[in-house]
């Protein structure tokens, strides 16, 4: 199965969510600067906002036959 651009636009936020709630604790650990990890923020943030602005244009609905030959 592949997936959508939805469903690759919700890792990426969910992604987001988890490096702006545990880069903290990681920075206070020693396990990242804080540079790298606002550095990391910024870039996910990046990712998210050129899959938003690049979302593909909704499909149509599938246009239903004018002559009644089914569907």
């Amino acid at each position: 199965m592949s997936a959508t651009h939805a469903d690759l636009v919700a890792c990426v936020e969910r992604e987001l969510k988890l490096r702006i709630r545990v880069y903290p604790r990681w920075v206070l650990a020693r396990r990242i600067s804080q540079e790298k990890a606002d550095a990391e923020i910024r870039m996910m943030g990046e990712v998210l906002k050129f899959l938003k602005e690049h979302a593909p244009a909704p499909m149509p609905p599938p246009q239903r036959d004018l002559f009644g030959g089914g569907e």
